[in-house]
């Protein structure tokens, strides 16, 4: 809500999963003097197309902690919306900052403090920026399959000392 203060033309975009998580969450907002209206809930649509591209409409994606986007990330950052992310110690809390990693973003969106997250989160609201969009350089299947089999040869190596 602070940071919906601060940016008075935004909005707070969440998914729809529940009437009473929503009625909850509105009735928080109202507590606070806040305009539960700017908290908007998207619904779940037929096409993965439509689905993505509504992500184009975001400014920035707040990742969660402790658990991180995964596939979102990845959809996110292919839409050209930056990513801002809490790295933790959990896997689940490392996903987004391993996709951000992997195509050099990582930079100032992967934090591992929350007073870090929220001048990330402020630099990237504060900023007209957009990130990679639908030209982005992910590493290819084969390029996958090929580093891994390389692990896996450093690993039976490994074991073999």
């Amino acid at each position: 809500m602070d940071l919906l203060r601060e940016h008075r033309g935004s909005v707070l975009w969440l998914m729809k999963l529940n009437d009473d998580a929503m009625a909850n969450l509105r009735n928080e907002a109202s507590a606070h003097d806040f305009d539960p209206n700017r908290l908007v809930f998207a619904t779940r649509v037929p096409r993965v197309e439509d689905h993505l591209a509504r992500y184009r409409h975001a400014k920035v994606f707040l990742d969660t902690a402790p658990y991180n986007a995964h596939s979102t990330a990845t959809d996110v950052s292919r839409a050209g919306v930056p990513i801002v992310t809490l790295k933790q110690r959990s896997f689940a809390s490392r996903v987004a900052a391993s996709v951000l990693h992997t195509l050099s973003l990582d930079e100032g969106r992967v934090v591992t403090s929350y007073e870090g997250y929220w001048k990330a989160v402020h630099l990237a609201l504060d900023q007209q920026i957009s990130e990679i969009g639908e030209h982005a350089q992910y590493p290819s299947t084969v390029e996958h399959a090929v580093a891994l089999e390389l692990l896996y040869a450093e690993a039976v190596r490994l074991s073999a000392n």
